[in-house]
């Protein structure tokens, strides 16, 4: 029942499902690239060459998903 109560714009009126679904989205990115590079087996996933632009973009992952949490 609360459920229903906050789906119709009750108590939590200001809850975005937009950006609860574009934090799960960097989430999973950011957990999954940092498996590959703890595992070692991001050099199967991309070339020896692109290496240094994940790591780039999970800066930038972990950036967003940080700034989505404390906004």
């Amino acid at each position: 029942m609360i459920i229903v109560f906050v789906l119709y714009g009750g108590i939590m009126r200001k809850f975005n499902v937009d950006e609860l679904i574009w934090f799960i989205i960097l989430t999973l990115l950011s957990v999954s690239i940092i498996f590959l590079i703890k595992s070692g087996n991001i050099t199967n996933f991309v070339g020896a060459d692109m290496i240094k632009y994940f790591y780039v973009i999970n800066v930038i992952c972990i950036y967003s998903v940080w700034k989505n949490i404390y906004n």
